[in-house]
């Protein structure tokens, strides 16, 4: 887990900048799966079984994992943008569930980064850091990436070895793409523009990236980078994510509405929006907060917040009031 210093590897930055062009972006092939052979999904168990022998026990629902699928069968991309627009980068529906934790995940490392104390007010941050602002914080944006899934193989079973985690602090220009999405300032990136007070927060995000993924709606999407890394492991290997996907559909049962980490049995009902609102539920942001609103009294219910310095939902009404 690092934080990613400007005046390093400055040309590798600026291409993945704009690439991705900010925001929490999931990467690489897996490594570790073994032989790939037939594979055959479990329903009961939403477990994969590669050449009749090794299991990999899927941390996501089973409709998320069909998601996975037909977006990494048409796109090797998978990730998300929050700034003037809301981009949903590859082929992720922009209305599906795993499109929106991605979205909640990027805005609760983004408030941490750009210390907003907005999301996560009353948030005890890691080492009891306190984020600071940055007197210019003009055009400037944050590039999360979850990567580097590495996987073992332990009594025939597909176990998770590590998932690397990568933060990096971009300067941007003020022209925006065609679709709303930020460019990178590369001319600002080789002057070795810092933003001190920025970086220090990334820094602890990425050094405290552990403590951190205590957060269910982070730890989400890192079981959305495991899988994904799998799911490519699989399609280099020729196996169809299509096919997968299909058989994933037609064998697993009809699920719930799952946000969180399936195998802890964590869901949230969906929010009843009006058809106005569905319409630009994906371009509004009061909309996005709702749903992180939502998000924080579900785990206020749940007494799932450990890293909070008391119960989330009030604490988010009490500054919100």
């Amino acid at each position: 887990m690092r934080f990613r210093n400007l005046l390093i590897a400055v040309a590798i930055v600026v291409l993945q900048a704009a690439r991705s062009r900010a925001g929490l972006v999931l990467e690489d092939t897996a490594v570790g799966i073994g032989p790939i052979g037939k594979v055959q999904y479990d329903p009961k168990f939403n477990a994969i079984t590669l050449d009749g022998r090794n299991v990999y026990f899927a941390p996501v629902s089973s409709r998320d994992l069909v998601v996975l699928c037909r977006a990494l069968a048409k796109d090797n991309r998978v990730g998300v943008s929050l700034g003037a627009a809301e981009i949903v980068y590859g082929a992720v529906p922009k209305n599906s569930e795993v499109a929106l934790v991605l979205k909640l995940a990027d805005m609760f490392l983004a408030d941490i980064v750009f210390a907003r104390r907005d999301a996560t007010s009353g948030y005890v941050y890691a080492n009891r850091y306190e984020p600071q602002l940055e007197n210019d914080a003009s055009n400037v944006a944050a590039f999360f990436k979850i990567h580097r899934v590495q996987f073992v193989i332990k009594k025939q079973e597909i176990v998770l070895a590590g998932v690397g985690f990568t933060d990096t602090i971009i300067p941007l220009k003020k022209q925006k793409t065609a679709d709303g999405g930020n460019l990178p300032d590369e001319d600002a990136i080789r002057a070795g523009r810092k933003f001190p007070q920025f970086e220090a927060n990334a820094v602890n995000v990425a050094d405290g990236i552990d403590y951190y993924k205590n957060e269910l709606v982070l730890r989400q999407a890192f079981g959305y980078g495991e899988v994904a890394g799998f799911l490519r492991a699989l399609r280099d290997g020729g196996v169809d994510l299509d096919e997968l996907a299909r058989s994933v559909e037609a064998s697993a049962a009809k699920s719930r509405n799952f946000i969180i980490d399936s195998t802890r049995g964590v869901v949230m009902p969906p929010l009843k929006l009006s058809s106005e609102q569905r319409r630009s539920n994906y371009k509004n942001a009061r909309t996005l907060k709702t749903y992180w609103v939502q998000y924080l009294r579900d785990i206020q219910h749940r007494r799932d917040y450990r890293n909070w310095s008391g119960p989330p939902y009030d604490l988010y009404r009490r500054q919100h009031q």
